[in-house]
């Protein structure tokens, strides 16, 4: 299956809530670059081509926490 790392799996439950690359990188307080390159390994890990395949290959994968990404959607107000 797919091998991810704990930072791997923040950096895609991050995306799944709609955070930026760079909001990403302040919020772990690590930098663009160092999360820009996460992004791409777990592109070739998980074979996609951008950051919504990304987020839907793992969640139908089940690689991230599927409840705390429910519930994010289930209680924010657009």
């Amino acid at each position: 299956m797919f091998h991810i790392t704990t930072r791997e799996k923040q950096i895609i439950e991050l995306l799944a809530k709609g955070l930026s690359t760079c909001e990403i990188g302040k919020k772990l307080n690590i930098s663009e670059h160092t999360v820009f390159s996460h992004k791409q390994n777990l592109f070739k890990k998980l074979d996609v081509a951008n950051s919504v395949s990304l987020v839907i290959k793992a969640y139908v994968n089940l690689l991230v926490d599927i409840e705390m990404i429910d519930d994010f959607y289930h209680h924010e107000s657009y």
